[in-house]
């Protein structure tokens, strides 16, 4: 099953916490923003999808849902559930029944909002109780100079064109050039030695495909980090909020 991100920029003027300790602050977009499937890019923000460790982990390990200077209410909506008490209770993406709740949390699917944040055990003295959604993981955010970090090693990396395992040995030489491969692209291979990489790549010789070049360009989360920089440009502050499901 493939894996996806949910993104949303929160920003916030320092001014509107003076004094204030209601405050909240705003996300840009009611519903996140898209940002295409990437798993490269996934690994580079939150070590998701790299099951080998190919890409040597993030470089933020995951932190989780913010809680300071507040939380806006579309995180709050999307990524918490509302848990009504009754067991007959109708669930939806954004309620459910205190069983299944109860349930989500004893397999470690989702945990009780009031035990990680102020806003959510302040809910529960006012009798509402928050679940986090069951199908979200790996939740974390940046700031933009963190986000930015992120990007400059996204876009430091080679990659070739593509790489699969065979268990015999390859009939060509290393450097072969296919010609019925896009651009005419060489095949490179070599014996894997250990069990950890033939257990990972399920064959006993490994074929790189193509020359190392750059990742893929993602113009989609480029524009969240130069909507970032528009805000603080403005004086705000801003964090990328970001979550992951499947």
């Amino acid at each position: 099953m493939g894996c996806d991100i949910h993104v949303y920029i929160e920003y916030w003027n320092p001014r509107w916490f003076q004094n204030n300790p209601f405050a909240s602050v705003n996300s840009f977009g009611r519903e996140g923003i898209y940002i295409s499937r990437n798993y490269a890019l996934f690994a580079h923000l939150a070590g998701v999808r790299d099951y080998s460790g190919y890409y040597g982990g993030p470089l933020f390990p995951p932190r989780g849902i913010p809680e300071q200077p507040a939380l806006s209410w579309e995180i709050r909506e999307q990524y918490f559930v509302s848990v009504r008490e009754t067991d007959d209770a109708d669930d939806n993406e954004h309620c459910c029944s205190l069983a299944n709740a109860e349930d989500w949390v004893r397999h470690g699917s989702s945990y009780w909002a009031h035990e990680r944040h102020e806003w959510a055990k302040l809910q529960l003295e006012r009798g509402y109780r928050y679940v986090s959604g069951p199908d979200w993981h790996t939740a974390s955010w940046l700031t933009l100079a963190e986000a930015e970090q992120v990007l400059a090693q996204y876009r430091s990396r080679r990659e070739p064109f593509m790489q699969h395992a065979v268990m015999d040995e390859p009939r060509y030489p290393s450097g072969w050039i296919d010609p019925d491969m896009p651009d005419g692209r060489p095949h490179y291979w070599r014996k894997l030695e250990t069990d950890q990489e033939i257990g990972y790549w399920r064959g006993r010789y490994l074929i790189t495909v193509g020359d190392p070049e750059p990742l893929e360009p993602m113009i989609d989360f480029e524009a969240c980090l130069a909507a970032m920089r528009a805000f603080e440009a403005g004086g705000y502050g801003t964090r990328l909020v970001f979550w992951f499901d499947n």
